[in-house]
Protein backbone atom coordinates (compact mmCIF):
# COMPACT_ATOMS: atom_id res chain seq x y z
CA UNK A 1 0.00 0.00 0.00
CA UNK A 2 1.32 3.42 -0.97
CA UNK A 3 0.52 6.48 1.07
CA UNK A 4 0.99 10.23 0.97
CA UNK A 5 2.10 12.04 -2.19
CA UNK A 6 3.11 8.76 -3.84
CA UNK A 7 -0.50 7.65 -3.81
CA UNK A 8 -1.74 10.95 -5.25
CA UNK A 9 0.97 11.31 -7.91
CA UNK A 10 1.73 7.90 -9.48
CA UNK A 11 3.14 9.44 -12.66
CA UNK A 12 5.94 11.11 -10.72
CA UNK A 13 7.15 7.69 -9.50
CA UNK A 14 8.12 6.80 -13.07
CA UNK A 15 9.94 10.04 -13.83
CA UNK A 16 13.73 9.98 -14.10
CA UNK A 17 15.69 11.58 -11.31
CA UNK A 18 16.99 15.03 -11.96
CA UNK A 19 20.68 15.92 -12.06
CA UNK A 20 20.60 17.21 -8.48
CA UNK A 21 20.96 13.62 -7.21
CA UNK A 22 24.52 13.60 -8.56
CA UNK A 23 25.52 16.64 -6.47
CA UNK A 24 26.48 15.19 -3.10
CA UNK A 25 28.77 17.94 -1.79
CA UNK A 26 27.86 21.28 -0.28
CA UNK A 27 25.98 23.15 -3.00
CA UNK A 28 24.08 26.41 -3.36
CA UNK A 29 20.76 26.12 -5.20
CA UNK A 30 18.27 28.56 -6.66
CA UNK A 31 14.92 26.80 -6.14
CA UNK A 32 11.42 27.54 -7.40
CA UNK A 33 8.32 25.69 -6.21
CA UNK A 34 4.82 26.41 -7.48
CA UNK A 35 1.34 25.91 -6.09
CA UNK A 36 -0.91 23.56 -8.09
CA UNK A 37 -2.70 25.42 -10.86
CA UNK A 38 -0.91 28.64 -9.88
CA UNK A 39 -3.70 29.16 -7.35
CA UNK A 40 -2.97 32.17 -5.12
CA UNK A 41 -3.29 30.33 -1.81
CA UNK A 42 -0.73 32.38 0.14
CA UNK A 43 -2.93 35.45 -0.10
CA UNK A 44 -2.92 36.55 3.53
CA UNK A 45 -0.19 37.66 5.90
CA UNK A 46 -1.10 34.82 8.29
CA UNK A 47 -0.56 32.15 5.61
CA UNK A 48 2.59 33.87 4.37
CA UNK A 49 4.00 34.01 7.92
CA UNK A 50 3.12 30.34 8.40
CA UNK A 51 5.07 29.43 5.25
CA UNK A 52 8.00 31.59 6.37
CA UNK A 53 8.05 29.91 9.80
CA UNK A 54 8.03 26.44 8.19
CA UNK A 55 10.88 27.52 5.88
CA UNK A 56 12.96 28.74 8.84
CA UNK A 57 12.31 25.49 10.75
CA UNK A 58 13.54 23.48 7.74
CA UNK A 59 16.64 25.70 7.51
CA UNK A 60 17.40 24.96 11.17
CA UNK A 61 16.65 21.22 10.86
CA UNK A 62 18.91 20.74 7.83
CA UNK A 63 21.55 23.23 9.01
CA UNK A 64 21.12 25.05 5.73
CA UNK A 65 22.21 28.56 4.85
CA UNK A 66 19.38 30.63 3.44
CA UNK A 67 20.84 33.51 1.41
CA UNK A 68 17.48 34.84 0.27
CA UNK A 69 13.87 33.97 -0.38
CA UNK A 70 10.79 35.38 -2.09
CA UNK A 71 7.38 34.09 -1.03
CA UNK A 72 4.67 34.88 -3.56
CA UNK A 73 0.93 34.09 -3.41
CA UNK A 74 1.36 31.16 -5.85
CA UNK A 75 5.05 30.18 -5.71
CA UNK A 76 8.31 30.65 -3.85
CA UNK A 77 11.98 31.19 -4.70
CA UNK A 78 14.86 30.18 -2.44
CA UNK A 79 18.61 30.67 -2.59
CA UNK A 80 19.84 27.99 -0.21
CA UNK A 81 23.01 26.07 0.56
CA UNK A 82 22.86 22.50 1.87
CA UNK A 83 25.81 20.42 3.00
CA UNK A 84 24.37 17.21 1.54
CA UNK A 85 23.88 18.64 -1.96
CA UNK A 86 21.04 17.51 -4.21
CA UNK A 87 19.77 14.55 -2.19
CA UNK A 88 19.46 16.80 0.87
CA UNK A 89 17.65 19.43 -1.22
CA UNK A 90 14.94 16.92 -2.09
CA UNK A 91 14.36 16.14 1.60
CA UNK A 92 14.47 19.83 2.53
CA UNK A 93 11.83 20.72 -0.07
CA UNK A 94 9.69 17.68 0.78
CA UNK A 95 9.52 18.86 4.39
CA UNK A 96 8.60 22.44 3.49
CA UNK A 97 5.93 21.45 0.99
CA UNK A 98 4.46 18.66 3.09
CA UNK A 99 4.37 20.62 6.34
CA UNK A 100 2.92 23.75 4.76
CA UNK A 101 0.19 21.71 3.04
CA UNK A 102 -0.77 19.97 6.29
CA UNK A 103 -0.48 22.86 8.74
CA UNK A 104 -1.65 25.83 6.71
CA UNK A 105 -4.30 23.99 4.65
CA UNK A 106 -5.52 21.02 6.72
CA UNK A 107 -7.75 18.69 4.76
CA UNK A 108 -6.98 20.32 1.40
CA UNK A 109 -4.47 17.66 0.29
CA UNK A 110 -1.48 18.50 -1.88
CA UNK A 111 -1.12 22.25 -2.32
CA UNK A 112 2.19 22.25 -4.21
CA UNK A 113 3.02 20.83 -7.61
CA UNK A 114 4.80 17.48 -7.15
CA UNK A 115 8.14 18.72 -8.41
CA UNK A 116 10.26 21.81 -7.94
CA UNK A 117 12.84 23.46 -10.19
CA UNK A 118 16.41 24.02 -9.09
CA UNK A 119 19.65 25.34 -10.51
CA UNK A 120 22.99 24.65 -8.85
CA UNK A 121 24.97 27.88 -8.43
CA UNK A 122 28.71 27.76 -9.01
CA UNK A 123 31.33 30.46 -8.64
Amino acid sequence: MVSGDLARHPIENNMPRRGRSQLTKQTVFFVTSTVRGWEKVFDSSMRMEGLRDILFKAVAKYKARLFGYALMPDHMHLLVELSGGGPMLSQFMRDIKSLSSRLIFPGKGAVWMPRFDDVAIYS
